[in-house]
């Protein structure tokens, strides 16, 4: 029996939700009363500066910064600049230098403070020390190490390079 009363409940509920939407559906979309709509007036003005800024602003011509030119190839300055830069160059903190190892050439030390070292692999007897401002510290005359020291320079600068 509450079966029966219940299908009863749903079917009048149903007709009755059917009677209001088609109701609904037949009186037309609600319009809002008209209203005034005001002009917008356009924007002619133009825009005025702050007084204080009335005068005349004089801007300087930018300085032209010159590039910084590269030290000579082979140079002590040249080296230093590539042994910083380098992915190749080793810092050791303990000793705070910087080292360089050409295989069976050279091995170059560089000490902030200090200067550069750089040691030929295939004479022992050549070991040319730099002072930060690119004087060779020590020359042997016998052994003609100021040419050697330049040979190596030039050749660590070149590896630098690559």
């Amino acid at each position: 029996m509450r079966l029966a009363n219940f299908t009863k409940l749903v079917g009048l509920l149903s007709g009755i939700s059917l009677f209001i939407v088609t109701g609904c559906a037949s009186q037309g979309p609600v319009q809002a009363p008209e209203t005034a709509q005001a002009e917008i007036p356009v924007d002619t003005s133009v825009p005025a500066a702050p007084v204080a800024v009335t005068a005349e602003m004089v801007v300087p011509p930018a300085e032209e910064k010159l590039a910084d030119e590269l030290p000579k190839t082979g140079s002590v300055a040249s080296v230093l600049k590539k042994m910083d830069d380098n992915r190749f160059t080793l810092f050791w903190r303990e000793k705070n230098t910087y080292t360089y190892h050409m295989g069976n050439v050279l091995d170059a030390e560089y000490k902030p403070g200090s200067g550069l070292v750089v040691k030929s692999e295939t004479d022992s007897a050549v070991v040319c020390e730099f002072n930060e401002q690119g004087d060779l510290i020590n020359v042997n005359a016998a052994l003609d190490t100021q040419t050697k020291c330049n040979d190596l320079m030039f050749a660590l600068d070149e590896d630098l390079d690559s």
